[in-house]
């Protein structure tokens, strides 16, 4: 079975070159200081943490939440909460190492632990003692990694579709081809945008309101200098460290967890467990929503936050 899967692999890459090739799919890197005029704002903010310049936009006054978005996106896929919670919290958001207009790291510190570290370091740098913490897929698992390794920092726990657990379940496929070895550096080359709308539709439970906008946004910050050969190195890391998951019940901070009823990435089952494992939790299932809960519907989950946050 295994033979077969990654001769359907290969031939999915073969097919994805021959069809870049065909229908414009090579893109160089593009310029980081053109993206920035294209995707900062007035909030952004720019600093350096342990050799990396770390995109981040600071917003409202309050308890300080911190924001963690998941592989292939950046900081962007919070700006719904930023708008509806920045009124009763001081919402901060990063882009992490090897996203969006932060870019990769020099020192290739990619697992779950090295970016919870130098999460923290931005937390130090901006003299955050405390805050609540929120993370989306791969953030969901350093968010957890950060409250397990530094409790005292954190006060609340969110996790969306939080990864952490081992996986029963076949990878994506468009995190299957950032693993394989031939396709790193053709994917530092080859990206169709086809290739990213099917990703960023198999994210969504309901794909049909997704703006042009949004595509191009994902297309363009992953072609950051530097940031798809990154994508590559961080999936292969994130499989080769060892997974901590018998350590969730070691977590007492008060936890909610979100999930998408119909999230094909990391499924329900998942959400079900990490629940079970976490003695603080309460868990909350969307009807028909996809692995990016905060992205779709942005005022629901940030209502549940609140009123999580307010208690």
């Amino acid at each position: 079975m295994y033979k077969r899967l990654g001769l359907l692999i290969l031939l999915l890459l073969v097919g994805s070159i021959a069809s870049a090739l065909a229908y414009d799919g090579v893109y160089f890197d593009h310029d980081p200081e053109e993206l920035k005029q294209r995707y900062a704002n007035d909030e952004s903010e720019f600093i350096e943490v342990n050799g990396v310049t770390i995109h981040f936009r600071d917003q409202g006054a309050g308890p300080t939440l911190l924001l963690l978005h998941g592989v292939n996106a950046s900081l962007h896929t919070w700006d719904g909460w930023a708008q509806a919670l920045a009124d009763d919290f001081r919402v901060i958001s990063l882009d992490l190492p090897g996203h969006g207009l932060t870019g990769p790291d020099p020192q290739r510190r990619y697992t779950w632990q090295e970016t919870a570290d130098l999460v923290v370091a931005f937390a130090d740098q901006l003299e955050l003692d405390q805050f609540h913490l929120a993370g989306n897929s791969r953030g969901g698992a350093i968010a957890w990694h950060l409250a397990l390794d530094y409790p005292d920092r954190v006060h609340k726990l969110i996790l969306l579709d939080s990864a952490g657990l081992p996986f029963e379940d076949p990878v994506p496929l468009a995190l299957q081809l950032q693993m394989m070895p031939v396709a790193k550096d053709i994917a530092s080359i080859v990206t169709p945008k086809w290739l990213v709308r099917d990703s960023v539709d198999s994210v969504y439970g309901n794909p049909t309101g997704i703006e042009s906008s949004i595509y191009q946004r994902y297309h363009d910050l992953l072609l950051n200098q530097g940031n798809r050969r990154a994508a590559s190195e961080i999936m292969q890391q994130t499989f080769e460290q060892d997974f901590r998951h018998e350590r969730l019940s070691e977590i007492n901070h008060p936890t909610l967890i979100l999930w998408g009823e119909n999230d094909q990435w990391i499924r329900l089952k998942y959400g079900e467990r990490m629940h079970a494992l976490m003695p603080n939790s309460t868990f909350k299932i969307y009807q028909g929503i996809g692995h990016v809960p905060m992205e779709e519907i942005p005022q629901q989950t940030a209502q549940d936050v609140l009123q999580f946050l307010k208690i």
